[in-house]
This record gives C-alpha cells, structure tokens and sequence, in this order.
C-alpha cells in the first residue's frame, strides 16, 4: 500500500567538522573525545559501596 501523506521531506543537516566532536566509550577510561580528552568512570558502584554496608 503507498499512502501520500502531504509531508515535505526534512532538509539534509549540514556537518561542520569545526562544530563536531567525536566520542568514544571505552573500558580503561569512561569517555574519550576526538581532542583527546579522558574522563575517568564516576565508579557509582564503589561510592555506593560504602553506604550499602551494614554498620
């Protein structure tokens, strides 16, 4: 079945590299971008640790 539903197609968005920052989630470190930036992981599960223990 073809339905013409009246909708303009949306305009191709236009990259510009000087806006644009790559990523890229990895294991060693959390988070590292095209710049070569490195986030280290927030490590929730050992902050969390320490207030999930029994006293």
């Amino acid at each position: 079945m073809l339905v013409d539903d009246s909708f303009a197609d949306p305009l191709p968005t236009v990259i510009e590299p000087e806006h644009t920052v790559g990523l890229d989630l990895g294991l060693e470190h959390f988070l590292i971008d095209s710049e070569g930036d490195k986030k280290e992981s927030p490590r929730f599960f050992k902050q969390a640790m320490k207030h999930l223990t029994a006293k």
